[in-house]
């Protein structure tokens, strides 16, 4: 009979928090990453689920130059809502409404943080 060591107990550890959509969430770009966060933060601030493209827009933009790193287009914004949406990690309405745009996040705040919080352990 063999014994249970640490490794196997590390090895069900890594499998029991590598759910399909935390890997997606750690395969994101900084960027992407960023606004993920910016749109819990969005729903921790106000208690709504729901935000607009103009209001992640103008978060991601403070967290950026705060974090000392290079601001974003709107068009570029746009594009990674459109690349988030597709990964199915947030639910977007059509892009017509444009600035107006509802977001919802397709993912639990914690999920989200548990992530990104774990993925900073590792680097």
């Amino acid at each position: 009979q063999k014994m249970i060591g640490m490794m196997h107990v590390t090895k069900a550890h890594q499998e029991m928090f590598s759910s399909p959509k935390i890997l997606a969430i750690r395969c994101c770009t900084k960027y992407e990453q960023l606004l993920l966060k910016v749109m819990v933060g969005e729903f921790h601030r106000t208690g709504v689920e729901e935000t607009t493209v103009a209001a992640v827009f103008r978060e991601i933009q403070i967290c950026l130059r705060t974090e000392g790193m290079e601001t974003l287009s709107l068009p570029g914004t746009v594009a990674m809502v459109a690349r988030l949406a597709a990964t199915r990690l947030l639910l977007s309405e059509h892009m017509k409404n444009g600035l107006e745009t509802k977001l919802r996040l397709n993912v639990a705040t914690e999920e989200i943080n548990f992530a990104l919080k774990s993925q900073e352990g590792d680097g």
